[in-house]
């Protein structure tokens, strides 16, 4: 009976030793896990934070192309709409003109009265 107490109290630690430094082992690899875990976290928050950034800062780049192509869509239309009115001006003037040159000349080619005045005057 001697030798079994003296084998159990040298085989009862080996097997708690043992047990005490794979549960030690266990609990540094668990701690290791949770820290990356949380480093991974963070990366993936930020890398999140900065896609937003971006999107949000490209919609707004889009938002202003939009408002100056509204604005020169519509500067475009009123410039169209100027050119229309004086085109429209110088088709009334050239319709002046051709009736001016369609009458007839004076077959003496002597300038009236009044206008000869007018141009001399000047």
């Amino acid at each position: 009976m001697s030798v079994l107490v003296k084998l159990f109290k040298f085989t009862v630690p080996v097997p708690i030793l043992w047990a005490i430094i794979v549960l030690g082992v266990a609990w540094m690899y668990d701690r290791q896990q949770i820290r990356k875990s949380a480093v991974q976290g963070y990366v993936q928050q930020s890398v999140l934070a900065e896609a937003e950034a971006k999107a949000k800062f490209q919609a707004s780049l889009l938002e202003k192309e939009r408002e100056k192509t509204a604005a020169l869509t519509s500067a475009n239309n009123e410039f169209m709409d100027s050119l229309n009115a004086l085109q429209l001006e110088l088709s009334d003037a050239n319709e002046v003109i051709n009736e001016i040159s369609s009458q007839p000349v004076n077959p003496a080619c002597v300038v009236d009265q009044p206008l000869y005045d007018r141009l001399r005057s000047q």
